[in-house]
């Protein structure tokens, strides 16, 4: 037993030795962070893009998409759907991306920080609060931003690199992973001004009298060759598109204009297609709103007040001393695609990238102001932030605000059900949701199902039988034969159990509340109708903490089963195809609105924007395998 207790001991004391204590201490923060992550994943709720961008997601790759039209990207869907192909279709693989590369993303700010800075102790510090930011470790919807965030992290490690080291190679990597972050989500390319900007500048300052316009030049011709290589994808598609059917994508539509007449019947709906960039809107405010830049510099505050506090004192520590200099530099030339988003689309998620590096100065404060404390004082502080980290993210202003409290869309996945399963769905359930909880079931809207069995029955009690003896019924230009035999046949009913389930425009007491409302209770009150299962929706109306001891729910979705007389073989009609947002579900129809046919030599441009795509795919992961070498250099070595 001694011995064993000695080697044991004597592990621990090699584990916290000087040279390894770093990876120790990186390692439990990447673990808090992903643990973190992953809780979010489970738990969080879904909003209406992310349910979008899932949707989209399924069957992607077999789909031939090049892009979606309002990404004009496609690198995430290609990975979601490579994942749902490993593991299955759930909410939580479908935020699978944003679980592992958010989480890589506390690895990769690690070695960012600790290089720029020269010290591995300021990047653990950097790292530990990006672990448990809550609106970083909230960003885990099924969406781009978290993992964008890994590769403009990496392409700004590398950017550093190649300009202090005076490495092309390094430089040309930079460019190479913003091409990745571009093909992911398009708003990167607006990175490319920072980044070109920043090395202009730093050249011209370090090299003032070997600094040569031809080299110059020559480097950015390769680099913006690196990023016209991953721009193909989206060049093809939009070209294939216009050439086809005469118009583009959203954004191209947005930016151009080139086909908008032909383009509106499907974009006019969307709040993007005629909004261009704004001095007046960016700094005056427009229709009663706030300058868009103080709303957007108020996401800065809300991510975490304590960080805010610390940053901004970071930022004054940092224009004092001249180690701070080369990222101020860039930072100050990110307001560019800072002020460009804020202007276009104010969504809090694009500014995760933001909002991390505003965490590098107030580490950098945090870390001056408490570097002389003892460890335990230091634990203390540590341990506060974390504390309050944890408490700040039950409150709505950390973005999403079911962080504690499982949301009825998770809980669904759990619901076991007859693969056959025929369903209703109430009218007031948002289509995002009623498409995701049911892909792969038939279903109808009570809506549709009500029209389609009234004029069935008028028909049928009219007579109106066809030779073979089964009943036309037209809807909407469907035409639908049924069996004039009856009989009693199972359906469930998923019921939104209040006035909107997730539409957010729906009135209580409205009449289409009303009308919808009786159709739910014609199902509900039905003599053989049972309540299968009901999926409550966290509700803090006292309090603004959704913390796990305040609980409060209300109704929210409920599973009814019932049996009605319905003609013979009705649920085997009710295969119909789904769409939302203009694509079908799953991609199983043969065409869609978009969807391109490239002949002769187009079809070697679309086969080599394929090539790009899976090839990408490869590097995603290749990429990781990268971070960790890089990471092994930096932990193993005296420098940074």
């Amino acid at each position: 037993m001694s011995g064993s207790s000695l080697s044991w001991a004597s592990f621990v004391d090699s584990l916290f030795a000087q040279k390894n204590r770093h990876l120790v201490y990186l390692s439990f923060i990447f673990f808090l962070g992903l643990i973190l992550r992953i809780i979010g994943a489970l738990r969080l709720g879904a909003l209406p893009d992310d349910l979008q961008f899932a949707l989209h997601a399924i069957n992607f790759i077999s789909s031939g998409q090049l892009e979606t039209f309002n990404q004009s990207s496609s690198l995430w869907f290609f990975l979601t759907d490579f994942f749902y192909s490993l593991f299955g279709i759930s909410l939580f693989v479908s935020r699978l991306s944003a679980v592992l590369f958010g989480s890589f993303s506390i690895l990769v700010f690690y070695l960012l920080v600790s290089y720029l800075f020269r010290s591995k102790n300021l990047g653990l510090l950097s790292a530990f609060f990006l672990a448990i930011c809550p609106f970083a470790f909230k960003s885990v919807l099924s969406e781009m931003d978290s993992f964008l965030l890994f590769f403009l992290l990496f392409s700004l490690y590398f950017l550093f690199r190649g300009a202090f080291e005076q490495k092309n190679s390094f430089l040309y990597f930079s460019y190479f992973l913003l091409g990745v972050a571009i093909l992911a989500k398009v708003y990167a390319i607006l990175f490319l001004f920072p980044h070109a900007l920043f090395l202009l500048f730093y050249w011209y300052r370090s090299q003032k009298e070997s600094f040569s316009l031809k080299k110059v030049s020559f480097f950015f011709l390769f680099a913006a060759l690196i990023i016209f290589v991953f721009l193909i994808p989206t060049l093809v598609h939009n070209l294939l598109l216009y050439s086809e059917k005469g118009f583009l994508d959203l954004q191209f539509t947005r930016v151009i204009g080139l086909g908008k007449d032909v383009s509106s019947s499907f974009y006019s709906y969307d709040a993007q297609f005629n909004l261009k960039f704004s001095f007046a809107r960016l700094f005056l405010g427009e229709d009663g709103n706030p300058p868009a830049l103080w709303s957007a510099l108020k996401i800065f505050f809300f991510f975490n007040p304590l960080l805010f506090f610390f940053g901004v004192l970071g930022l004054f520590f940092l224009s004092r001393f001249k180690e701070g200099k080369h990222f101020l530099s860039y930072f100050i030339l990110c307001f560019i695609p800072f002020a460009y988003l804020s202007a276009i689309i104010l969504l809090s998620k694009h500014f995760i990238f933001f909002t991390t590096l505003f965490i590098i100065p107030a580490s950098y404060a945090f870390y001056h102001l408490f570097k002389k404390f003892s460890s335990r004082k230091l634990f203390f502080f540590l341990s506060f932030f974390l504390l309050f980290s944890l408490v700040y993210a039950s409150t709505p202003y950390s973005s999403n605000q079911y962080y504690y409290h499982s949301s009825p869309l998770y809980r669904f996945d759990s619901l076991s059900l007859p693969d056959d399963a025929f369903f209703v769905v109430d009218s007031r359930i948002y289509p995002a949701q009623s498409e995701w909880l049911l892909y792969g079931h038939p279903f109808l809207s009570d809506s549709f199902f009500s029209s389609l069995l009234e004029q069935y029955f008028s028909n049928l009690n009219s007579g109106n039988i066809l030779p073979d003896g089964s009943v036309l019924v037209e809807i909407n230009g469907l035409k639908i034969f049924l069996s004039s035999q009856v009989s009693s046949q199972e359906i469930y009913y998923l019921a939104c159990l209040r006035h909107d389930c997730g539409w957010g425009t729906i009135k209580e007491d409205s009449p289409v509340e009303g009308s919808v409302a009786a159709t739910s209770e014609f199902f509900r009150g039905d003599p053989s109708s049972t309540l299968v299962a009901s999926f409550p929706l966290y509700s803090s109306n006292h309090s603004i903490f959704a913390l796990p001891f305040l609980d409060s729910y209300i109704d929210y979705l409920g599973v009814y089963k019932t049996n009605l007389i319905l003609p013979d073989g009705f649920t085997r009609y009710m295969y119909l195809p789904h769409y939302f947002l203009l694509y079908p579900v799953g991609y199983h129809e043969e065409e869609w609105f978009d969807k391109i046919h490239p002949g002769g030599f187009l079809s070697l441009l679309y086969f080599i924007s394929r090539l790009i795509l899976y090839v990408s795919l490869i590097f995603v992961f290749a990429s990781v395998l990268l971070l960790f070498y890089y990471l092994k250099k930096s932990l193993s070595s005296e420098n940074f």
